[in-house]
């Protein structure tokens, strides 16, 4: 927002940056409102079933299984593997907290240095479901921000250190700055970005091509833009759908083994019984 105003002020249309940034705005905030609205429910899911193992495994589990070796009774396999995990997770509590918290540190102040920031950033992209989320996230900011600069008249130059600036993942920021330093050189804004196919889409190249050359590059880079917060609204339902089921059948795994680590003692104990 800083960052357009500025531009807006030294181009004199302030007033039609600031029109056209509510609009950007208020797709992004209802992009953002959209993903927090999915993932309330796979969020409390996992939490509660992360709380309910935890309880089980360190108060329940070991107090039962006490009282079935009271009889002598030889442990099933099942039963023995939670055991085992009850256990680690009952001696080791306080041990696995700190490791938790100092990875948590420790991801904080890599995050702080350049080459850590720039790791971080290049395994947030390759990772599998969350990605593409980002990928497509970085795409329309940059289609959006970038095509609503090129219509209102300002240097694409200008445009692009601006939209270096809003943008969020530091190798597509290193990317927007190599770019703007061939287009000062004299090269057209698809042929830098096509030096980045591992980063930009085919499409946006071809897109961003036929705006250069029909004269509407920002036009063309505003529908991109469009296209790019559906296609992520797409992505984003798939990723939420694929999420739920993966931690509902989590659960079912978890409760099933948990049943038979318990019930096949005492089916044994009522075998031996009669």
């Amino acid at each position: 927002f800083i960052t357009m105003v500025e531009v807006g002020e030294i181009g004199g249309i302030l007033g039609e940056i600031l029109e056209r940034y509510s609009y950007i705005h208020d797709a992004m905030y209802r992009l953002r409102a959209k993903i927090i609205k999915s993932m309330i429910y796979p969020a409390i899911l996992l939490l509660n079933t992360i709380i309910v193992a935890w309880a089980l495994l360190v108060y329940v589990f070991p107090v039962f299984i006490e009282k079935i070796q009271s009889h002598g009774q030889v442990l099933p396999l099942p039963t023995r593997i939670v055991l085992t995990a009850s256990n680690f997770l009952t001696g080791h509590s306080i041990l696995i907290i700190s490791l938790i918290g100092l990875t948590i540190a420790m991801f904080v102040l890599l995050r702080r240095t350049e080459s850590g920031a720039r790791r971080i950033a290049e395994a947030t992209i390759r990772m599998p479901i969350f990605g593409p989320v980002v990928q497509q996230m970085e795409m329309s900011l940059f289609a959006r921000i970038l095509g609503t600069l090129l219509k209102c008249g300002v240097p694409i130059l200008t445009s692009l250190q601006a939209v270096e600036k809003a943008l969020n993942n530091l190798v597509y920021k290193e990317a927007i700055n190599n770019i703007r330093e061939s287009v000062s050189r004299g090269e057209s804004l698809s042929q830098s970005a096509g030096r980045f196919r591992h980063l930009f889409p085919e499409s946006i190249i071809l897109m961003t091509d036929v705006g250069e050359r029909g004269g509407n590059t920002g036009e063309m880079l505003e529908k991109a833009g469009i296209i790019y917060e559906r296609d992520l609204e797409l992505t984003l339902e798939t990723a939420v759908s694929l999420i739920q089921p993966a931690l509902v059948i989590f659960l079912a795994i978890f409760v099933v083994t948990l049943a038979l680590a318990m019930y096949m003692p005492l089916f044994d104990i009522i075998k031996t019984v009669r």
